[in-house]
């Protein structure tokens, strides 16, 4: 009967967390090596520096170095071989279909990227972005194709060089304005009363 109380068997494991001496009664059992010292630590090194004049200088021009060696290392080697894709006039229907396929994860870019909808720029682009539930990372694919496609174009439209870049910074200027704008905009929507929150993309809540 005592034998059914405690089990079908007894632990006899012989572990080192088994082995119940004075230091793991009273500080516990880990794998962690404790440093009694700290030849390991940093402290010794950066310490001279904090009490320098100059040490902060030094020592933020040294993490900001790591920072961007880091940064480079993350980047791809390669050259990019990506090209915007070209843009048609596409019918109502069609276009809604198009941005709703853009909206679910599902469907590959690759397969959207060999056209997008003529038209889909500024405003409306940031306003169907939010009104088809686009993935932050999918909408700024399709800001970054449009916005290559209107430089392009400004580009074409330029004879000089000074022309070109000009044309460039206007687009750009333009997009930042609109930008900002339809933030604002947002911003102070949401701080009316009754107001709806602006939509915000969860992954594993969203179906296609």
């Amino acid at each position: 009967m005592f034998q059914d109380f405690l089990g079908p068997s007894l632990w006899t494991g012989n572990h080192l967390e088994d082995q119940l001496t004075d230091q793991v009664v009273k500080n516990g059992f880990s794998t962690k090596q404790q440093v009694l010292n700290e030849s390991f630590s940093a402290k010794p090194t950066l310490l001279p520096h904090f009490k320098n004049t100059n040490g902060l200088q030094a020592l933020g021009f040294l993490f900001t170095s790591v920072l961007q060696q880091k940064q480079n290392a993350r980047r791809m080697q390669l050259p990019s071989t990506f090209k915007p894709p070209p843009r048609v006039t596409l019918t109502d229907t069609k276009r809604e279909a198009w941005l709703r396929d853009l909206a679910c994860h599902q469907v590959p870019l690759r397969r959207l990227s060999r056209t997008i909808p003529h038209g889909i720029r500024g405003k409306a682009l940031l306003d169907q972005c939010i009104a088809k539930k686009i993935p932050i990372s999918r909408a700024l694919w399709l800001a970054k194709c449009v916005g290559a496609n209107e430089i392009r174009a400004s580009k074409r439209k330029g004879v000089a060089g000074v022309v070109t870049v000009s044309s460039e910074l206007k687009w750009v200027k333009e997009w930042t304005a609109t930008l900002e704008t339809f933030i604002e905009d947002n911003v102070e929507s949401c701080a009316a009363p009754g107001a709806n929150l602006p939509y915000a993309y969860v992954p594993s809540m969203h179906t296609c």
